[in-house]
């Protein structure tokens, strides 16, 4: 085929492959614009053409413009490349660098420069700040040793000395046995350095030590439980108990309960030996042995038949000849360990021990103990020393180590910990007693000097599974809500900045993590029944005057306070450079900036947090994120993008424009600028569609707030679509582009727009499907009145002679018509539309001589302007229940429905299980002398099936008639043969599925397609 070429001498023999195409553009539903159908049938040909074309087209996008795509892009400014294609890459390559921006990296300003302020430290409302993961922090050594002669003066409240005197005297009788790797002068010196006595004082105090009498020791002993003992009874089995002593005094014996019938015992029994030897030589003795009861011979001899084995009936047989022979009833050993207590470490042991008996070696069992060693003393002044100590032993841990804040996890030097686990040991406190007193100093330390949230952790692993087991009078008790109150400040301080370090920074996840867990373990233990968040503390909360005594709540103030402070502070760094009155374009670049920093922040929560946040405490952080930024967003932006808009210069656009390029270039600029923020926009709406799926969002509907922007955009692609055709044809040679495409350059120009215009669409994506019609008409095609179609119609009659030579005719004069015909439907008003849609079905009906359907009769005339209609029945109707039967009913309706605005719908009764429904009723209708006489006037019958229950009712089939031809058979039984709406492949369908933004027509395709069924 050869190209059509404007204005060529064989437009004469090209004719025919002209309406060719056109017939061919009639079949194509993607295309329902009458502009795009004439285009296409002027210039396209073949498929494959097609296809290279828009192979030519993609090479367009990536390559660079040649000369002459240069010289016609210049010629608008790449208009439509800037808003398609560029735009289009521009937005990815945003999106690309956004996500890198949220990889970890190992440089630490990477994610800093994308928000150039994502790295910061808020002030704090409070007289005194807290730093934030102060890494490298130095320690403030003034404020230490203040601390430390505070403490001293007032928290000691006994006098130095004694305190000083009561260490050196646990020094002196260290309970640990093994001293060989103790310096006992380096530790002498060291307690002096920790509590700043002078040489004179100190000698004076170790004397007064020294001369003490030794402490009286206890061996606090926990016999566990046993396992794999050996049995030693006929059954197979052993009832043990233990007996335990101490070496140098075999006398005095403690003794278990007894479990019966068991090689696994399980005891968890407590006792408290007194130590009065040397400690280097003692030694614990325990012993398990199996229980004989006193029993006689007769119930000896009834144990028969429990006996297991022959080893088990020999065993019997011995029992019953002892007791028959002495009467003795004798415990027999099962085994035995020799603990020496110089292997008992100062803060205990809990270790298994095999079971041995003489010189045998066949095994007998292991049984495991705990082991303890302390000082009789007093329980509540040894818990109260032991906190003074660890006041005086942390205190001086941060001055002589200099460690940074959040640093300091519990472990003491060499010195301190020998001091500490001595002065626990002989004091016997428990785990439990020596984690509280440790819970309650280091919080109060916490306060001025900020500990590792792990140490704080860990303690809270010990105490609270005891802790849910007290009651809530309880000193303990107490004791843990104080140290809670003074630690979930700088908790909830992580929280809030939790932005002051790049999440490549290994130590702020975990400390997140850590900061979460202390919350959840917290929140377990219930509510305190005193105020734990005084307003003092809490300053950054939003409704001070009711801080809620919840975690939960207040951990989600927190992370607002902390959203708010980084918007408040991104907001001054990102507004327009100090200008009181700034322009548009700079307005909008704002907006862009600020929203693209608080997406990546939501990016970064959903990344690294939000698993911690929701797993740990229950809490969906991005969520309660997105929520705060949407109302923030909402609020600025929606009044800054309408300003925008009414600035916006409206085009004046005339039907029969040729030409315009009066156009103001900064509104182009900002047009370009807007639509990019309308991207950005979409983006963030998105992601909170998918974040907060059950809340009515802010930002929801924030496209309205474009709408005046985008209508100016397509109002400048309409002109500017127009000149740049008009430049495409001028730089026209005419002849094909190369040899797989064979059209003029002007014809791929033009469908160049189109392309990018599809890609402007695509990126739009406007939400509101009935307000995209708008921009759809605008893109696309313009409604126009039906004047325009009548003109387009004799254009076309135009463009017909004007390719007539002589005597040759049109070759094919049925495509004409069809082209006519297509005009004239595009210009009926919708209902119009509808009303020639059942026209052209009932001429399918007038072709069918017996329908699948069934049949419906009835009688009807006209008296005066009134009509009375008599619906009779209907004949083997299609069954709609399983029964094989329908519950039937008919629905009348009047079409055009503008014609009968005041004509309502009737119905009949409905007739139950039968395919031959009498109805026999007789409606009346009240029409205007007018109205029976309008031409092609008809009525429509719908027979339906109503449901079980009455509620819903499903398509049967349906007929329609004419006022005509009604009125030629009037008062005679008419019979109309039934159909279903299979017959879609119409012009008339394609004219209304064109209307999609139009209500009416977009109602009727949906009723109509859900009338549709297969052929039975």
């Amino acid at each position: 085929m050869m190209p059509i070429y404007i204005g060529s001498p064989n437009h004469d023999s090209s004719l025919t492959e002209f309406f060719q195409t056109c017939e061919t553009c009639q079949r194509d539903r993607e295309l329902p614009n009458i502009h795009k159908r004439v285009l296409d049938a002027t210039t396209m040909d073949k498929e494959s053409e097609i296809n290279n074309v828009a192979e030519k087209l993609q090479k367009l996008k990536v390559n660079n413009p040649t000369e002459h795509e240069s010289r016609l892009q210049d010629t608008d400014g790449r208009f439509f490349e800037i808003f398609g294609s560029l735009l289009k890459q521009k937005s990815e390559i945003a999106i690309t660098e956004l996500d890198t921006y949220l990889q970890s990296s190992a440089d630490a300003h990477q994610y800093g420069n994308l928000a150039a302020g994502l790295l910061y430290e808020c002030e704090e409302e409070e007289s005194k700040p807290i730093t934030c993961f102060a890494l490298e922090k130095e320690v403030d050594t003034h404020e230490l040793n203040d601390c430390k002669e505070n403490f001293v003066e007032v928290a000691v409240g006994m006098n130095i000395e004694d305190l000083y005197e009561e260490i050196l005297f646990i020094i002196c009788n260290n309970l640990k046995c093994k001293t060989d790797d103790v310096d006992f002068i380096d530790l002498l010196e060291f307690v002096q350095d920790v509590f700043n006595v002078s040489t004179t004082i100190h000698d004076e105090l170790l004397k007064s030590a020294v001369r003490k009498e030794s402490p009286k020791l206890r061996l606090n002993v926990e016999i566990v439980k046993a396992e794999n003992l050996m049995p030693k009874d006929a059954n197979g089995f052993s009832d043990p108990f233990v007996t335990l002593y101490l070496e140098s005094n075999g006398s005095h014996r403690y003794n278990s309960s007894v479990k019966y019938t068991t090689l696994n015992p399980v005891w968890e029994e407590h006792f408290s030996l007194p130590i009065t030897d040397d400690l280097k030589e003692e030694a614990l003795i325990v012993e398990i042995w199996d229980f004989d009861a006193a029993e006689t011979v007769k119930e000896k001899v009834n144990k028969l038949f429990g006996v297991k084995g022959v080893k088990g009936l020999s065993k019997l047989m011995k029992e019953i000849a002892q007791t028959a022979s002495t009467g003795k009833h004798d415990n027999e050993l099962i085994g035995r360990a020799s603990i020496s207590l110089k292997s008992v470490p100062t803060g205990g042991i809990t270790v298994w021990y095999n079971l041995e008996k003489g010189s045998k070696t066949k095994s007998r069992g292991s049984v495991l103990v705990t082991m303890t060693i302390s000082a009789e003393k007093n329980k509540r002044v040894a818990i109260q020393e032991h906190r003074r100590l660890l006041n005086l032993l942390l205190m001086h841990e941060l001055d002589s180590s200099k460690v940074a804040e959040y640093w300091w996890n519990g472990k003491f030097n060499r010195n301190a910990e020998l001091i500490r686990a001595q002065h626990a040991a002989q004091s016997g406190l428990t785990n439990f007693e020596c984690a509280v007193s440790q819970w309650s100093v280091y919080s109060k330390i916490h306060e001025n000097h900020q500990l590792s949230f792990t140490l704080f952790n860990n303690i809270l692993d010990i105490i609270i599974t005891v802790l849910k087991n007290l009651p809530n009078e309880s000193e303990d008790i107490k004791t843990f809500w104080e140290g809670a109150k003074r630690i979930l400040p700088s908790c909830f301080s992580i929280i809030r900045k939790i932005r002051a370090r790049n999440v490549s920074d290994k130590h702020i996840v975990s400390m997140v993590c850590e900061v979460l867990d202390i919350s959840s373990k917290i929140k377990s233990m219930g509510h305190p029944a005193y105020n734990l968040f005084p307003k003092s503390m809490y300053g950054f909360m939003s409704s001070v005057d009711q801080i809620p005594n919840d975690i939960d709540k207040v951990l989600v103030e927190s992370i607002n306070a902390g959203a708010k402070e980084w918007l408040e502070y991104i907001f001054q760094w990102s507004k327009p450079n100090c200008k009181s009155n700034p322009t548009d374009e700079e307005n909008l670049q704002f907006l862009i900036k600020l929203i693209q920093m608080v997406r990546s922040d939501l990016q970064r929560a959903m990344e690294y947090f939000d698993k911690l946040f929701y797993h740990k405490v229950g809490v969906h952080f991005s969520s309660v994120l997105y929520k705060l930024y949407d109302k923030y967003l909402y609020d600025i932006c929606k009044s800054i993008i309408e300003d925008v808009c009414s600035h916006i210069k409206r085009l004046d656009i005339l039907e029969d424009i040729t030409e315009y390029t009066d156009i103001d270039t900064e509104s182009l600029t900002m047009g370009t600028t807007l639509f990019e923020l309308y991207l950005v926009l979409k983006r963030f709406s998105t992601l909170g569609r998918s974040l907060c799926t059950n809340d009515e969002l802010s930002m929801n509907n924030f496209y309205c707030w474009f709408m005046p922007g985008v209508t100016h955009w397509l109002d400048i692609s309409f002109v500017k679509a127009l000149n740049r055709i008009e430049k495409a044809i001028e730089l026209d040679q005419l002849q094909p582009v190369d040899d797989s495409v064979k059209y003029t350059s002007s014809a791929v120009d033009t469908l160049a727009i189109f392309y990018q215009i599809n890609i402007f669409w695509q990126q739009l994506d406007w939400p509101d499907l009935e307000g995209s019609y708008t921009f759809i008409a605008k893109i696309v095609h313009k409604r126009r009145p039906p004047s325009f179609f009548h003109n387009l119609k004799q254009t076309l009659g135009v463009m017909t002679s004007c390719f007539k030579i002589g005597r040759i005719a049109t070759s094919n004069i049925e495509v004409l018509k069809e082209i006519e015909k297509t005009l004239d439907l595009h210009a009926y008003e919708t209902a119009d539309l509808i009303h020639q849609y059942y026209i052209e079905l009932l001429g399918v009906q007038k072709r069918i001589s017996k329908s699948e359907y069934g049949q419906l009769t009835i009688k009807g005339n006209f008296s005066g302007s009134n009509l009375e209609l008599h619906i009779l029945n209907g004949r083997n109707l299609i069954s709609m229940d399983p029964n094989g039967s329908c519950d039937s009913f008919v629905k009348v309706q009047l079409f055009p429905t503008s014609r009968f605005p005041n004509v309502k719908t009737y119905k009949t009764a409905v007739q139950h299980k039968t395919r031959f429904p009498l109805y026999d009723e007789l409606f009346l209708i009240t029409l205007s002398e007018e109205q029976p006489f309008k031409q092609n006037s008809l009525i429509l019958f719908s027979i339906k099936d109503k449901n079980l229950f009455g509620i819903t009712s499903q398509h049967i089939a349906e007929c329609c008639i004419t006022f005509a031809d009604l009125m030629a058979t009037e008062n005679e039984q008419i019979h109309m043969e039934l159909l279903q709406p299979q017959y879609l492949e119409s012009e008339t369908i394609h004219a209304l599925e064109c209307r999609q933004g139009d209500k009416q027509a977009r109602e009727f395709l949906k009723k109509l397609k859900s009338k549709l069924k297969p052929s039975i």
